[in-house]
């Protein structure tokens, strides 16, 4: 079954009319307790009722709930849809996971529907079933809020009330033209309000009438009350945004997250500004008092004396407060991130426990990327865990330092790549290990560098090293080893006469075979082995 789904490019003005379409249609004003039967009446008249083949995305709540890792992607055929939920009917086919064995009908939300190019039954108009789920689809990610369904203020015109304003926030957001500390908080709000929403239809469908009145502890009626006084909290923080024109975001801005100063007034204003962009923020972790005084006693060892330097408590908050140019030290554990813009200008991230495996970055998210890099930046004595997004580190641009770091992948996911070059940019990586990606490091730019140096390891990766014609790749004391297919993949462009060897792929054992190619400097002490069908490979686009 080939796997290709439908993807749509939309202007906010073509889905803002998508969605006046589906409101507006009967004429009528339409309560927010009614929305959901105009989007039904919509889809039943619009999309193929059964018998299509789709992917269905397995939302994270469901995944944490049976210990697999996000996302896991299952194929199958749609036996029928039910309008007036909004779900439908799945029969199973395939699994991503091997190991997850899930019965053969499913019944699924229409929104983690993905239906597939090549279906069946060609009859079947599934490129409009597609576009009517991608118009659901967004409208319930980026417009319907968690707080909707709580709404029962059924004299009131729900599209009228909220459309034009909302479709406008999502425009905001998605352009940054809010601050970014506001933007990087509003975006944690609505991802843990819909996050909550999830669990919530979770914790219904496991509750039957008795367990409602079981107010206590521990038990879901208890946690559905919990979830919904949040959820309310945040709504009202939200709504007050949406509705304030953008200086009065910026004066709720300066009010809800004041300016921090860390100096005296009798400090003589030469040694250091604090507006500049010289601060450090060291990320604290819970133990005893002496515990405390012993761990900011070795971050005081890494920060300058002059350095202005502010305690957060989240990896997470410190990245939503602080310029991309700041230093950051990290204290062990799991830190879960979901990063709002791109990390740049001098700054870094450092752990202060020298032991890399004892503290550990990942994406609170499914993003496409852990981090994002347009510009000069330091990572040391880190892990990026990497199993759930498709890029580790994105880089943009700059001159990216890796120190004692180590990259870990999904060993099953065939498209991740570690580490992806797509610009100008010097990459080196001293002492690192780079594990279980379909392609440990890539580079898509010319005019990039990579330098493995010190005892740095590229492993149990599909591919290890890609690159492209005038790449420069540099390796001193290191190993690229157990690579299902090659060690280093270079991808040329060259027209062959009919002289010579006529060939798309030319494989190397030896790293002294690539003498001629100046992409090249192998020095000593280099490993290449065990790498399935050589350690070295040219690649001719052009065959």
């Amino acid at each position: 079954m080939e796997m290709e789904v439908f993807e749509f490019k939309k202007s906010l003005l073509v889905r803002h009319q998508e969605a006046t379409h589906v409101l507006n249609v009967r004429g009528v004003p339409i309560p927010a307790s009614a929305v959901k039967k105009e989007w039904s009446l919509f889809l039943e008249v619009a999309m193929e009722s059964n018998g299509w083949q789709a992917l269905w995305r397995i939302p994270r709540a469901v995944c944490q709930e049976l210990s697999k890792k996000f996302p896991t992607v299952v194929a199958g055929t749609v036996e029928k849809v039910l309008f007036d939920e909004l779900k439908a009917i799945i029969y199973v086919e395939a699994v991503e996971d091997d190991d997850l064995h899930l019965p053969e009908r499913q019944l699924v939300s229409l929104s983690e529907l993905w239906p597939l190019r090549h279906q069946k039954n060609t009859l079947l108009n599934v490129e409009r079933t597609a576009d009517c789920l991608d118009q659901l689809r967004f409208f319930y990610q980026h417009v319907w809020m968690p707080w909707d369904y709580d709404n029962d203020d059924d004299d009131r015109d729900w599209g009228v009330k909220h459309l034009d304003s909302r479709m406008k926030f999502y425009c905001d957001l998605k352009n940054r033209t809010m601050p970014k500390r506001l933007t990087s908080h509003v975006l944690t709000l609505l991802d843990e309000a819909n996050q909550l929403q999830k669990k919530r239809e979770l914790l219904t469908l496991h509750m039957d009438d008795e367990d409602e009145v079981a107010l206590m502890d521990g038990c879901p009626a208890s946690e559905l009350l919990r979830i919904r006084l949040r959820i309310q909290d945040i709504k009202n923080e939200i709504e007050t945004l949406e509705f304030f024109a953008p200086k009065m975001r910026k004066i709720y801005e300066q009010v809800r997250f004041p300016k921090e100063t860390y100096y005296s007034k009798d400090q003589p204003s030469g040694d250091y500004n604090p507006d500049s962009d010289s601060s450090a923020y060291v990320v604290t972790h819970i133990g005893s008092l002496a515990q405390q005084i012993d761990y900011l006693e070795t971050a005081k060892r890494l920060v300058g004396t002059l350095t202005p330097v502010r305690i957060c408590y989240s990896l997470q908050d410190a990245l939503d407060r602080s310029e991309s140019s700041a230093q950051m030290l990290v204290s062990p554990g799991r830190h879960d991130i979901k990063l709002r813009g791109d990390l740049s200008s001098k700054g870094s991230i450092q752990a202060v426990v020298g032991d890399r495996s004892k503290t550990v970055i990942c994406s609170r998210q499914d993003d496409n990327a852990l981090l994002t890099i347009t510009g000069d930046y330091r990572l040391e004595n880190v892990t990026l865990d990497c199993t759930n997004v498709q890029t580790g580190i994105l880089i943009k641009r700059g001159t990216i330092m890796l120190k004692n770091c180590c990259l870990k992948g999904d060993p099953r996911d065939v498209s991740s790549s570690g580490i992806l070059i797509c610009g100008n940019a010097t990459l080196l990586l001293e002492n690192c290990q780079v594990q279980n990606f379909s392609t440990g490091i890539s580079a898509n730019a010319s005019d990039c560098d990579i330098r493995l140096l010190n005892e740095t390891t590229v492993q149990d990766c599909i591919e290890g090293i890609k690159l492209v014609e005038g790449c420069r790749f540099g390796v001193s004391s290191s190993k690229i080893i157990n690579c299902r297919n090659y060690g280093v993949v270079l991808e040329v462009e060259e027209e062959y006469d009919g002289q010579q060897r006529d060939e798309a792929i030319t494989c190397y054992h030896d790293h002294w075979r690539l003498s001629d190619r100046e992409e090249f400097n192998i020095g000593k002490a280099c490993q290449f082995e065990s790498n399935g069908r050589g350690n070295f490979a040219i690649v001719n686009t052009n065959y």
